[in-house]
């Protein structure tokens, strides 16, 4: 798959230029030059398809142009040259032509994001929105190759965020390179370091974050499903019982993650060390003694993580799943017609028997669950809709019924 590389231009040491060094590839090749994008492209480094350069008004820009082609590059240089030494810097129609010309010079498509020369928290929106649009130029099926070599130290640091932010919509991430040549003056070579792993982790880091507090590991999984594919497969179906409210699944996840956690690749990342601690963090809240038990669990872990509607029906299956497996056997949990004709009556008894509190708690707690359900149906009494500011009290009151009635079914 070709790559689309971004680079940037600065101004060189102090205002001196770039200079001239040995690039030195991991594969042993060498190419000296004042640019570090000559290089990658002469020593084909990488596939390259496109080309970004990012830089300020007033980037040496004119360091691109090679002006032993023709009298047209130099005419180019020479004018580019000048608006860059200006305070204005270079112009929107110069920067045009220099596209062009980039383009043919080497014979990749490429683009020239200008932004302003002022980089601080004044103009940090200004910059962040010129970096966030340089993300739709990458084409849909390439990867990126990211250059820190040259420009302003805050440049890396500008794109590398508007790249996370832009990326961070859930598609399966793409393979993001970060390289630079570390310059040595007393040699005069420049080792060129892969420091890919550094985008790894912040991915990796930003997805485990989304699937402890959300639950959604789609993207965690994608990252660690070549380093330990069981624990990937084992975080989709997490994800999948959260998204679809299958709470009834939840024991076979438990299986699942546990299967996963035996298989654990004897090498490892601390950063994949963190994914299997989160692994068995959700196993020791949701693995209980029973499935109702499991489910209970279950539906605060979801409350606190703000999942309110999940947890919500979680509880009415923790009420049904209790009484089924008192009454009934365990094949009958998720039988919808036994638990309306049987299972209801069973439970309605029970109620009957206790304080009206309980009554009213799970009587509350079925009646919210099914207006959920029925996408916040209207209450038949009043006609209206249900208020999302009344869950956390519903909430409580339907736990501390739920509770009970555990406690209840247990001592009996």
């Amino acid at each position: 798959m070709a790559y689309t590389i971004f680079s940037f231009i600065g101004t060189g040491m102090y205002k001196e230029g770039y200079r001239t060094s040995t690039y030195k590839f991991p594969d042993g090749k060498k190419y000296t030059t004042r640019l570090f994008l000559e290089a990658v492209l002469k020593c084909k480094y990488r596939e390259i398809g496109k080309i970004v350069l990012v830089g300020t008004k007033t980037s040496s820009w004119d360091i691109l142009i090679d002006t032993k082609k023709d009298e047209e590059s130099e005419s180019l240089w020479e004018k580019i040259l000048e608006e860059c030494n200006s305070s204005d810097g270079i112009k929107e129609e110069s920067a045009k032509e220099l596209e062009a010309f980039l383009s043919r010079q080497f014979g990749i498509e490429t683009v020239c994001k200008i932004h302003t020369n002022k980089i601080d928290n004044d103009t940090a929106k200004e910059v962040f929105e010129c970096y966030r649009s340089i993300i739709p130029f990458i084409p849909k099926n390439s990867d990126v190759l990211f250059d820190i070599t040259h420009g302003f130290r805050s440049m890396p640091l500008l794109l590398f965020q508007a790249l996370q932010f832009s990326f961070s919509n859930g598609d399966d991430p793409r393979s993001v390179e970060i390289v630079y040549g570390e310059y040595n003056k007393e040699t005069n070579f420049s080792t060129v370091r892969n420091l890919s792993n550094y985008w790894t982790y912040s991915e990796l880091g930003d997805a485990l974050n989304i699937f402890e507090t959300k639950l959604d590991g789609y993207k965690l999984a994608s990252l660690i499903e070549k380093d330990w594919p069981e624990g990937s497969k084992a975080i989709k179906r997490i994800s999948d019982i959260a998204q679809t409210n299958f709470a009834l699944q939840v024991e076979d996840v438990c299986r699942q993650v546990k299967n996963a956690i035996q298989k654990y690749p004897l090498e490892s990342s601390i950063s994949l060390e963190k994914v299997k601690f989160s692994l068995e963090n959700y196993l020791s809240i949701v693995s209980k003694e029973n499935l109702s038990e499991s489910l209970l669990s279950y539906a605060k872990y979801l409350y606190s993580l703000r999942l309110n509607t999940q947890a919500i029906i979680t509880l009415q299956l923790a009420v049904e799943t209790s009484v089924t497996l008192k009454e009934a056997s365990y094949d009958r949990i998720g039988d919808y017609e036994w638990w309306q004709n049987y299972g209801r009556e069973s439970l309605n008894k029970l109620m009957n028997e206790r304080s009206t509190d309980l009554r009213k708690s799970l009587k509350n707690l079925e009646y919210f669950r099914n207006q959920i359900a029925h996408g916040g149906a209207k209450n038949r009494e009043t006609g209206g809709f249900p208020n999302a500011q009344n869950i956390p009290s519903i909430y409580s009151s339907s736990l501390k019924g739920v509770e009970r009635l555990l406690r209840i079914l247990k001592e009996q």
